[in-house]
């Protein structure tokens, strides 16, 4: 007859006890250090698989792993059907080995979060390591630069004013990190690059007196320079260091007021902070205990798992017809008199994507 040790009322010794976690976290380690030499040959069947993916890895000297990229298949397309801004984020691995986990993602319409590629690094967020990123993205995505910026009266601008300096109709937000700001210029210098608001908050409420802060995201959202001013005027009136501090950020970068001032710069669809990567840093949290290897192959199940969820839950609907939903926008936006905008979706002119356009509030 079975009988468990604990049903015997067994006493291990301190050595026996010992020896047997030592073993264990031997084994354990063993098997980390093994899971690193397995992801080169699972980004490159990825990528095998996955023609249109875009995948990278970078090793120093000793061939240690320093850098691994993966671009998903699926991104440049979905460009074509999101709202034009692209978030930025990165976290800290909290695994044994450490690291970094950047991230970069979209939103749609229907406040759905989508995830365009992501890397890891060894190293903490630096400008090296951004711009690694960013050129790996713009392999994976060229429509973000394939797209062109209309200006207001709806022509194409074939050379830069002064007004008109970004060529692309995509913005990017982030927290404006030392190292992220010089690389977006560097690689990315035909698009628009937005301060989070939200880190903007922290910044106040870690330097000023926290009622500074709640005129923050009211500063960011208003179109009314005579609001604006007014917000401007009682921020001085608790901290004039406050108001210096603020005004001394870009306002292109953050204020809504820009977009009146130059209705040429490309829409940030009120996107005003980078909570979409985010939100996908922390949806895998638990991931970012693992090793690497772990954190590729958890994404790209958990990437597979919900792409077979949405083309179930599509492949019921009627494709030659409106939503209910979307048709109930489409519908209100026209009589509102809002701008509409219409390109195909595909080469044969089939499938269309619609978007609406406050003329009033393209920040």
């Amino acid at each position: 007859q079975n009988t468990s040790l604990l049903e015997k009322e067994a006493k291990l010794s301190y050595h026996t006890s010992w020896r047997a976690v030592h073993e264990y976290h031997g084994t354990t380690s063993q098997q980390i250090n093994l899971s690193y030499q397995l992801i080169v040959p699972y980004i490159q069947k990825f990528k095998e698989q996955n023609p249109d993916s875009v995948v990278d890895h970078h090793c120093c000297e000793q061939n240690h792993l320093k850098w691994v990229f993966l671009g998903l298949p699926t991104a440049n397309n979905v460009l074509a059907n999101v709202r034009r801004v692209i978030a930025l984020d990165s976290c800290h691995m909290k695994s044994v080995h450490r690291g970094t986990l950047y991230i970069a993602s979209v939103k749609t319409a229907f406040e759905q979060v989508l995830l365009l590629a992501f890397a890891l690094s060894d190293c903490a967020e630096s400008k090296p390591s951004w711009i690694n990123f960013l050129s790996s993205l713009k392999q994976t995505c060229p429509n973000i630069l394939s797209s062109q910026h209309l200006t207001y009266d709806g022509t194409l601008e074939d050379e830069m004013t002064e007004l008109q300096q970004y060529t692309s109709d995509y913005v990017f937000v982030s927290d404006h990190q030392k190292g992220l700001l010089p690389a977006l210029r560097q690689v990315f210098p035909e698009c628009l690059s937005t301060f989070c608001v939200q880190h903007i908050v922290s910044n106040v409420q870690a330097r000023f007196p926290l009622k500074v802060a709640d005129y923050v995201f009211p500063l960011a959202s208003t179109f009314s320079t005579l609001q604006e001013e007014t917000y401007f005027f009682k921020i001085a009136q608790t901290s004039p260091q406050a108001e210096q501090y603020l005004r001394n950020i870009d306002k292109t970068s953050w204020r809504s007021t820009s977009w009146i001032e130059n209705p040429n710069l490309p829409p940030r669809f009120r996107c005003l902070t980078s909570n979409m990567s985010e939100s996908i840093n922390s949806k895998y949290a638990a991931l970012r205990l693992l090793p690497w290897m772990g954190v590729i192959q958890g994404v790209v199940e958990d990437l597979s798992m919900w792409t077979s969820t949405q083309q179930d839950i599509h492949s019921s609907k009627n494709p030659e017809t409106v939503v209910d939903e979307a048709k109930i926008h489409i519908v209100r936006n026209w009589k509102e008199g809002i701008a509409m905008r219409v390109w195909p979706v595909n080469d044969t002119n089939t499938h269309f994507h619609v978007s609406a356009e406050y003329a009033s509030t393209k920040g």
